[in-house]
């Protein structure tokens, strides 16, 4: 096409046309957002009422529970349970985000002594039916969460972070 352009009209047409693209992206480049729409491929895993599910955390969940899936079978997973995963992660992730706006909407709030009661409360975290820091921690560990240092001791806690390692540990 650019051979045609240039029988035509000439080298110097062709120059200007180049020079009219390049000077476009100079000035303007690429929108990396434009790009994964064209591509088919989008920055967020879902969108719950407006509020995306960023790609990263989909990722970043669902590697965790390959991993979890992967001790258990002590291999390489079926494709099959992979989509499973896929879909159960994505699931999970919506389900957490329309909880976590209707709290925000509706104003609950917890107060850190039931936060602390319900952690007590973990099977998973007692041992002899009595909670247990170690315990707890090691257990957090298994389940991929880098957050958790004591969940009765540190002010630095994330509660979210709690309550979802907690609710994983739960569904365990």
């Amino acid at each position: 096409m650019l051979q045609k352009i240039h029988d035509v009209f000439g080298k110097w047409v062709v120059v200007l046309i180049l020079g009219l693209i390049s000077l476009t992206f100079i000035f303007w480049g690429i929108n990396r957002s434009d790009l994964a729409n064209v591509s088919g491929t989008a920055s967020f895993a879902a969108s719950v009422n407006g509020e995306k599910i960023p790609l990263q955390e989909f990722d970043r969940e669902l590697q965790a529970r390959q991993n979890q899936y992967q001790q258990i079978y002590r291999g390489e997973l079926p494709e099959e349970l992979r989509r499973q995963l896929r879909q159960s992660v994505i699931d999970d992730l919506v389900q957490r985000t329309a909880l976590t706006q209707r709290v925000r909407d509706e104003g609950y709030r917890a107060s850190a002594a039931r936060i602390d009661a319900s952690i007590m409360e973990i099977a998973a975290f007692q041992v002899d039916g009595v909670y247990n820091d170690q315990r707890a921690n090691a257990a957090l560990r298994t389940q991929g969460s880098r957050r958790w240092v004591s969940a009765r001791k540190s002010e630095n806690a994330s509660r979210s972070g709690i309550s979802q390692a907690a609710s994983s540990i739960r569904r365990s």
